[in-house]
C-alpha cells in the first residue's frame, strides 16, 4: 500500500499539480539556498569546496540529502541546516514537501538525477528554480521541463567540478570556486592504501604486491577499510604479520576522513576516498579503471593517475563484472607504474602548489 501511494503521489506531482507549484515564490528573496544532492561521497566530496565558500559570502544553506553526508558535513563543521533525505515514507517525504512550500529561497538546485529532488525543488518557495539534467541520452527526464525555471545541461565530458562551477554562477557571480576542501592536514609518516572500489572491475587486483614493493622500500603502510570491504579479498600472512603494515576496519565516514587528513600519501581507485584525499591537498596516486576520465576523475593538489590506454573506457558499469570480460583497463597496470607514480607525487608535494 505504501508503494502503491507512493507511485501514485509520484504521477501526481510529475504531471498534474507541477506547473501549480512552479508558481510558488517568496514575496522577498532571501540569500538562502536550497539544495538536493543524492550522489555518492565522491560526487558529494565535490559538492563541499562550493558549500564552504558560498558560507563565507553569507549565504544561508538548507541540504537535503542521504544521512550518510551528514557525518561529512558534521566533520568539517560546515554550518548548513542538513536535512536527511526519505523517500521510503510517504509521510515523511510530504513533511519534506511541506518545509520546502513554506521556506522563502534565493534559488532552489536540484544537483541529482532524481525526480525526488525535482519534486522539491519544483515545490519550493523559491525565486529560481534550477534543475541538473545531464546524460540525456541515457536517462529519462519524465516531466522536467515542467518542474524548473531552468534546465542545465552540458557535454558529457565536462568535469564534474566544472558542471558545479557553471551551476554556482547561477547563484553568485562573484565567488570564486577551486577545487579545494579547507580542513587541518597533518602526517603521520604513514602512507593511506584504500584498496576496494564499490564496483569490481574498478579495483586494482596487484595490492598485495605493491604494498610488499613498499614494505621494501620502508614505508610505512596503513590499509583501510570497512568490514565488508576485508571481507571480499584475503590478506597474505606475509602482509597480515608485516610490522609497517597496520589494517583499520572502519565503522563511519568520519573514520575514513580521519585516516586521510591524517596520513602522508594516499593511494587508491577510483572511489569516493580519492577524491577526499586530492581536495584536502594530500599526495594522492589514483588507479585510474574504466570509469569516465575526463568527467569524475579526482581534482585537488598533488594528484597523479595511473592509467593505461583501452578502447572500450568509459564503461557503462552495468552487472558485476567487465563487460568485456578481461578488466584490461586495470590489468595492465604494473606495479612498477604505481610505484612510479606514488614517488612522484612525494616529490611534488615538496614544490609549489599545482592545481590538476
Amino acid at each position: 500500500m505504501q508503494k502503491l501511494i507512493l507511485r501514485i503521489a509520484k504521477y501526481y506531482w510529475t504531471f498534474v499539480s507541477s506547473r501549480f507549484f512552479l508558481r510558488n515564490r517568496p514575496d522577498d528573496s532571501p540569500k538562502r539556498i536550497l539544495i538536493t544532492k543524492f550522489d555518492k561521497l565522491g560526487d558529494f566530496f565535490l559538492l563541499i569546496p562550493f558549500l564552504q565558500q558560498l558560507v563565507k559570502q553569507n549565504f544561508e544553506i538548507v541540504l537535503i540529502s542521504p544521512v550518510i553526508h551528514k557525518e561529512i558535513i558534521d566533520h568539517l563543521a560546515i554550518p548548513v541546516t542538513f536535512i536527511p533525505f526519505n523517500n521510503r515514507s510517504f509521510k515523511d517525504f510530504a513533511g519534506l514537501l511541506k518545509f520546502v512550500r513554506n521556506t522563502s529561497f534565493s534559488h532552489s538546485l536540484n544537483l541529482s538525477m532524481n525526480i525526488w529532488g525535482g519534486f522539491l525543488v519544483n515545490q519550493s518557495k523559491s525565486r529560481q528554480k534550477i534543475g541538473l539534467l545531464q546524460e540525456l541520452e541515457h536517462y529519462v527526464y519524465k516531466g522536467a521541463n515542467l518542474f524548473y525555471d531552468k534546465s542545465l545541461s552540458y557535454p558529457t565530458d565536462t568535469h564534474n567540478f566544472e558542471v558545479l562551477r557553471r551551476v554556482f554562477e547561477e547563484v553568485s557571480e562573484s565567488v570564486e570556486f577551486s577545487p579545494c576542501i579547507e580542513e587541518k592536514s597533518l602526517d603521520d609518516g604513514w602512507i593511506v592504501i584504500h584498496p576496494f572500489a564499490s564496483w569490481q572491475p574498478r579495483q586494482w587486483p596487484r595490492y598485495f604486491e605493491l604494498i610488499d614493493r613498499l614494505v621494501s622500500r620502508e614505508y610505512k603502510i596503513r590499509v583501510i577499510g570497512t568490514r565488508k570491504e576485508y571481507q571480499s579479498i584475503v590478506i597474505p600472512e606475509k602482509i597480515r604479520c608485516c610490522p609497517s603494515v597496520s589494517f583499520e576496519i572502519l565503522s563511519s565516514v568520519g573514520e575514513l576522513l580521519n585516516q586521510i587528513e591524517q596520513c602522508r600519501a594516499f593511494i587508491g581507485n577510483d572511489s569516493g576516498p580519492a577524491h577526499y584525499a586530492a581536495l584536502i591537498g594530500k599526495p594522492t596516486t589514483v588507479i585510474w579503471g574504466p570509469g569516465f576520465f575526463e568527467r569524475i576523475h579526482p581534482k585537488g593538489k598533488n594528484v597523479n593517475f595511473c592509467i593505461s590506454p583501452v578502447n572500450c573506457r568509459p564503461c557503462r558499469q552495468k552487472g558485476k563484472s567487465c563487460m568485456a570480460g578481461n578488466n584490461l583497463c586495470l590489468q595492465n597496470i604494473s606495479v612498477d607504474m604505481v610505484v612510479e607514480t606514488f614517488e612522484n607525487s612525494m616529490k611534488v608535494a615538496s614544490q609549489p602548489e599545482l592545481i590538476n
